[in-house]
């Protein structure tokens, strides 16, 4: 009689357990992270079409950028990205480290000086 009054018990246990975990609120799934992305224009000194594909090139290949498109007339870039991976001052410096000054960041001599004659748009 003692075997089968532990077994009950057990089982009651086992059934009352399982209610618990039915009955026990559901936690919502977390909703997928979507990054936010940021539409920006930045001025970029260029002068011909392998300035915009140098301009272009060096910022989509920075992490987070999802478009780059520089507009030859304009000086303008319009460029689409997640700020959780990359910034508007990074995307500046990578510009000017490829020798093309921005509103915020003059290209180094050095970097500028290696830019083909075309591609040199400022004055001697």
């Amino acid at each position: 009689m003692r075997g089968r009054s532990l077994l009950a018990l057990f089982f009651g246990a086992v059934v009352a357990s399982a209610q618990t975990a039915v009955e026990a609120p559901v936690a919502e799934p977390s909703p997928m992270h979507s990054p936010t992305l940021v539409t920006d224009t930045l001025a970029v000194a260029g002068r011909c079409n392998h300035c915009k594909e140098r301009i272009e090139k060096l910022v989509r290949e920075l992490p987070g950028v999802q478009s780059a498109q520089w507009d030859r007339t304009s000086k303008l870039l319009t460029v689409t990205y997640d700020p959780e991976h990359v910034s508007r001052a990074q995307i500046q410096e990578e510009l000017a480290a490829g020798g093309h000054d921005t509103e915020e960041y003059t290209a180094p001599d050095e970097a500028y000086g290696k830019l083909p004659k075309c591609c040199r748009y400022r004055s001697p």
